[in-house]
């Protein structure tokens, strides 16, 4: 008599659960950093520069990844998909003897393969969201010695995938488009981590300590300046 009214019950539960009833509310551990994972990769000269970028999922670990994702499919109206952090430097060239004036503009990039388009940036409601101002992309152009990391959302890319939608915005006669083929590369999977802004922006850095927030709200999604390290 008692395993009938469980099953019952349990039926009942399983009808009127919340749809989050059964996503775990804790984000699985993070990946080992020194680890290799596979990114894609692509470098193109530019006059007196050269533009680097790579393209992985934004979670090291698939089951991180996959969290995340379900974490923001519930939060926003987003198509099915999975999220995806792609990181660009502009670079001076090694024998460059002074800082050029080149910039690409960032804010019309999409990635596509061979069946269209895959990958895009966020567009969504800011509006006292912080985290979606985060996650939506930067208006500002990629300057030479700034890198900068945006946050795409689709589908995994296929065969012959490549970036379209960046513009040489200065260092040209006028917008002229940037090919950029990604290819296959390994990397160390720190390198693929760390935070995606800062709370205070390259001007306040430049002239307060590093101490904490500034009087500044908010994240800010500004080209950082620094190293010219390779990634990969």
């Amino acid at each position: 008599m008692v395993l009938p009214l469980l099953a019952a019950a349990a039926a009942v539960w399983w009808m009127r659960r919340p749809d989050d009833a059964l996503v775990p509310r804790r984000p699985p551990p993070r990946a080992d950093p020194e680890g290799t994972r596979e990114a894609l990769c692509a470098e193109q000269a530019l006059p007196g520069a050269v533009l680097v970028c790579w393209l992985a999922p934004a979670e090291l670990s698939d089951e991180r990844q996959e969290f995340q994702a379900r974490a923001l499919l519930r939060r926003y109206d987003l198509p099915e998909g999975q999220a995806f952090r792609m990181r660009v430097e502009l670079r001076p060239e090694p024998a460059a003897t002074s800082v050029p004036e080149t910039a690409v503009d960032l804010s019309g990039l999409w990635v596509a393969d061979e069946s269209g388009r895959a990958l895009a940036p966020f567009a969504l409601p800011r509006e006292m969201d912080p985290l979606a101002t985060l996650l939506s992309p930067c208006a500002e152009p990629l300057r030479v010695g700034c890198s900068l990391d945006l946050m795409l959302w689709g589908r995994a890319p296929g065969q012959s995938p490549k970036v379209e939608g960046v513009l040489l915005s200065a260092g040209a006669p006028g917008p002229a488009a940037v090919e950029l083929s990604l290819a296959p590369r390994p990397v160390r999977s720190g390198d693929l981590a760390g935070p995606l802004a800062r709370l205070d922006g390259i001007e306040s850095r430049a002239s307060t300590p590093e101490s904490g927030k500034s009087a500044e709200s908010g994240a800010s999604r500004a080209p950082q300046q620094g190293s010219h390290d390779a990634r990969y």
